[in-house]
């Protein structure tokens, strides 16, 4: 069932458009966006509206883009000048500081998958927001016995660049390796009892020397078992950490969070800024239609 014609004719795009427009016109008297509340997370978010009463949605084919604007009330701060210290308001529980945040769909026509670029700035997103509301609005509009996901997606080409960055470690460590598989009782003189006794095996570098973070991965990912965990050396472990040095920092960091390495790009040097200190919409434009291409060109190997 593709995503371009389900539940008796329906399309997803269609569909994701509606909700979009709905974030614009609302309140058309007064020529205010709509406002779509959080009440939980204590987030509102809309369709930015530009000075001249525009707004950034845009169609084009089977891509959908704009910007949402989003951000938290519910807490008081002063706003002050940053270079006197000087008081200039008091932010109320009912204010929010609206920052702007890129997004992209990507609905191929006889797919059954589709694609959403969205921008993040520092630790701050819309991700949850967004898929939250998607998955509330398809719900009230389709028949059929229906489940849409919204997952992370790797992208070969993102995470070769990724990992370029952080491609040696001075440690592999294999955790949760059950104790009745190494026979730890004999190797400390029957001082271990039980059945659940858990232990790390780690791989270290020689000195001076690294081990190469690729190799590891496309082989622990060749040995992944169907409980989601790694079968090595016909042993089962429940995760694997790596040693790095990120920043000057040394960090251990899982298999999982390294995976996520094809899902995240960095592109703060390829953007222009606009009078608002923000990426402007036509750059990261660009940018996620690099993406894109990345992920097409995948789709013809």
């Amino acid at each position: 069932m593709y995503l371009s014609d389900y539940d008796n004719g329906k399309d997803l795009l269609v569909q994701l458009k509606g909700l979009l427009d709905i974030w614009k016109f609302e309140n058309v008297k007064e020529n205010f966006p709509t406002i779509a509340k959080d009440e939980d997370e204590k987030k509102i978010s809309r369709i930015l509206q530009n000075l001249d009463g525009s707004f950034e949605l845009h169609s084009l084919g089977r891509c959908l883009s704009g910007i949402i604007e989003s951000g938290e009330f519910g807490t008081e701060e002063n706003i002050i000048n940053s270079n006197t210290g000087e008081l200039k308001y008091r932010k109320r529980a009912d204010d929010a500081q609206m920052i702007p945040f890129f997004f992209m769909f990507n609905i191929p026509e006889n797919s059954y998958y589709g694609y959403l670029i969205i921008e993040r700035i520092g630790n701050i997103g819309i991700y949850s927001t967004l898929t939250k509301a998607i998955q509330k609005h398809i719900e009230q509009e389709i028949h059929e016995n229906l489940v849409l996901k919204i997952e992370p997606f790797m992208i070969q080409e993102v995470f070769n660049r990724n990992l370029s960055v952080i491609s040696e470690a001075k440690k592999v460590i294999l955790k949760r390796v059950q104790s009745q598989r190494l026979n730890l009782s004999q190797i400390a003189e029957n001082l271990v009892e039980g059945d659940d006794v858990q232990t790390d095996v780690v791989y270290k570098a020689p000195r001076n020397r690294f081990l190469q973070v690729k190799q590891w991965i496309d082989k622990l990912n060749a040995s992944k078992n169907k409980k989601g965990g790694y079968t090595f050396q016909s042993i089962e472990y429940a995760d694997v950490a790596f040693e790095l040095k990120i920043g000057g920092k040394v960090r251990t960091v899982s298999i999982a969070k390294i995976n996520g390495l094809g899902t995240n790009l960095e592109i703060t040097d390829n953007v222009e800024l606009g009078d608002n200190g923000y990426p402007t919409y036509s750059s990261l434009k660009t940018e996620a239609q690099r993406l894109l291409s990345y992920i097409k060109d995948e789709d013809k190997k």
